[in-house]
């Protein structure tokens, strides 16, 4: 089986419809994000004035509260 180098570590689907110097900054942003590392911690937009934003609860939360409580009725 034949070895051969990637023309381009980007696949074309994320460059379609771009213009060549839009082309050219996704394949950098692309490029410098694989080599960070995997930290999924807090983004700075989930705050507002330091304090954390609301926001609705996804179903598959509020289904397990509902089967097994939540966190803060179990410390009581």
């Amino acid at each position: 089986m034949a070895q051969y180098k990637r023309k381009s570590p980007v696949p074309s689907q994320y460059l379609a419809g771009l213009s060549p110097a839009a082309r050219k900054r996704r394949k950098a942003e692309i490029k410098r994000r694989r080599n960070q590392s995997k930290n999924y911690s807090k983004f700075s937009t989930d705050f507002v004035k330091g304090k954390r934003r609301k926001t609705k609860k996804s179903i598959y939360t509020l289904r397990y509260e509902r089967q097994y409580g939540s966190k803060k009725s179990k410390r009581k």
